[in-house]
């Protein structure tokens, strides 16, 4: 048997065979007359090169195998099987797909390791060969590479042919990223679906904690981040105060950094321009302040609600350039979702101040005005006992301790507000308001007006106490000091010109506010008032807002100058 090389030659014509005669005492030339006949050849192996003519371009024929020279250079795989799915031809490309080495003969699937087929088409090469003109597949290789199979007859074959061609191309890294997107999707479904019922028993630092340990998790299993710190940006102070840290050793956690573009570092700059930042090299990045232990590399994306800046997201590695826009990219995806979980949080938070402000406003609407008359009586009985009415000292101590515990009563109240303003509003509960701790007496026979009163007020802080008549509110002013006095000018027992002036030859120091409807006037009590130095009318029925308005500007008169007149007479 010959011990020289062996060449396939596929062409019908002389052409190829003249061309190889003066290789004829080096190599042995087989030639195929017919595609069927050449595949046939390659399956029985044994050759060590292949040889296709050139076609003439007028005569339209095109050997059946002519580009099999080119497939053999394509960076894709590339295979010929038979009916049985044996393997006829393939390129080098091929083989380095298949882990043991592929061999002519052997069934393609086993060759490649027993992939697992993901369609769409679970079945490609019999769907080709049945007739079809092209199949797709996707397979999954034991080594978790991703290939592209895309089968088609044979080119250059008459529709009898058994034998089929494979395209295989490696798509392992776009899969990758389809599934990371989609396991980002899925993740922010995740840090926004929060089960109603469980909500309900979470307090507001719970959900913060969920939160946290949901991102914490997303960021480990999907972009395989580890060492990673988020700051959300305080609005009022710049402050970028941190939500979550972790291996970030080396900085100080409680470093102040500003959304400033210049000296505070990477996070300074994105908070502030709203920009990604992606340091290549951190020992020659001036922007970067030291973060995590060993940190070579560093990608920072901002977080984004509604067009603004609201917070960052910094991650580190110990590696230069390990970050690519890739990266950039999917933790800008993740970031829009955090967005949303952050918004999601925010609205549950107001949603469930809301609701306890107005629990807490109805309770103190409710329960102010029976304790204003509580207070009331207690001060009636004093006064008897004080005019010398025939009762024991025990009398006098009960009046007492009767306005002692109604004061006790209005306090604790005030104090659960303001308690539950600043725990839904993530301040201080000692934190103060404009309004906080002044004293504010309303005297209205109307008990609807007394009630929305302690209800408003109480939302900033006020301590009120009303009263029903003029008398009343005099007695009142007798025992106790009041930043406020708020009187309507129709009282069952004065008008408001009358209320007017009796405060003020007792209390000249006193702010006044006369309150009326937008009826007529008829003992022009607001006329003469202004006349006396009244400053500040409150017309009803009052919002909130003017409410604390009107109060603040008898408080501080500048606020009154500095007001257009015209807005004191805005009907609200």
């Amino acid at each position: 048997m010959s011990s020289r090389p062996r060449i396939l030659v596929f062409d019908p014509s002389d052409q190829a065979t003249a061309a190889l005669q003066s290789l004829s005492d080096q190599v042995d030339v087989v030639r195929a007359q017919t595609a069927e006949q050449g595949l046939e050849l390659l399956q029985q192996g044994g050759f060590e090169g292949i040889c296709t003519g050139e076609p003439d371009p007028l005569d339209g024929a095109t050997p059946p195998t002519s580009g099999l020279r080119i497939l053999s250079d394509l960076s894709a795989g590339v295979a010929i099987v038979d009916a049985r799915l044996n393997l006829v031809w393939f390129n080098q490309a091929f083989i380095n797909f298949s882990p043991r080495g592929p061999r002519v003969g052997e069934n393609i699937y086993d060759a490649l390791d027993s992939p697992n087929n993901e369609g769409p088409d679970f079945c490609p090469f019999l769907d080709c060969l049945g007739g079809r003109t092209t199949a797709r597949s996707r397979l999954h290789l034991p080594s978790g590479c991703e290939l592209e199979a895309v089968v088609q007859p044979l080119p250059g074959a008459d529709a009898s042919s058994s034998h089929a061609l494979c395209l295989l191309r490696d798509v392992t890294f776009e899969v990758r990223d389809r599934e990371k997107l989609f396991a980002l999707q899925q993740a922010g479904m995740e840090l926004s679906n929060l089960d109603p019922e469980e909500l309900s028993r979470m307090s507001i630092q719970e959900r913060i904690d969920l939160l946290k340990a949901n991102i914490l998790q997303y960021s480990r299993r999907i972009l395989n981040f580890s060492n990673l710190e988020i700051r959300l940006l305080d609005p009022r102070t710049r402050h970028l105060e941190i939500l979550l840290s972790e291996g970030m050793g080396a900085r100080e956690e409680d470093e102040p950094l500003l959304a400033e573009p210049q000296g505070n570092g990477v996070t300074g700059f994105v908070a502030a321009t709203g920009t990604s930042y992606l340091c290549e090299d951190v020992l020659n990045d001036p922007l970067y302040i030291p973060g995590a232990v060993d940190a070579r590399s560093s990608l920072t994306v901002p977080i984004v609600s509604y067009d603004r800046p609201i917070g960052t997201f910094n991650v580190e590695s110990p590696e230069p350039r390990h970050f690519s826009d890739s990266d950039r990219e999917f933790l800008e995806l993740f970031t829009r979702e955090i967005a949303v979980a952050l918004h999601v949080l925010d609205l549950l938070r107001e949603e469930k101040r809301v609701a306890g402000s107005a629990s807490i406003e109805a309770i103190a609407g409710e329960i102010g005005v029976p304790t204003d008359e509580i207070l009331t009586d207690a001060i009636a009985l004093l006064e008897a006992i004080d005019d010398g009415d025939d009762t024991s000292n025990l009398d006098r101590e009960v009046a007492k301790r009767l306005i002692e515990n109604a004061r006790t009563i209005k306090s604790s109240i005030q104090r659960a507000y303001k308690t539950l303003e600043a725990t839904y509003a993530g301040n201080e509960p000692n934190e103060q308001l404009p309004l906080a701790g002044r004293r504010v007496l309303l005297v209205d026979s109307d008990q609807s007006i007394r009630r929305s009163a302690h209800g408003l007020l109480s939302r900033v802080g006020c301590e009120v106490v009303t009263a029903k008549e003029g008398r009343e509110a005099l007695a009142l002013l007798k025992i106790g000091r009041y930043d406020v006095v708020i009187g309507d000018i129709r009282l069952p027992d004065m008008n408001g010109y009358e209320f007017f002036g009796q405060v003020r030859s007792v209390f000249s120091e006193t702010p006044i506010i006369l309150m009326t409807g937008f009826g007529y006037d008829s003992t022009h009590s607001l006329v003469k008032a202004r006349q006396e130095g009244l400053r500040v009318v409150l017309y009803k029925p009052f919002r909130f807002d003017r409410l604390r308005e009107a109060i603040e500007d008898a408080l501080d008169p500048s606020r009154q100058t500095a007001r257009p007149r015209t807005a004191q007479r805005i009907r609200i």
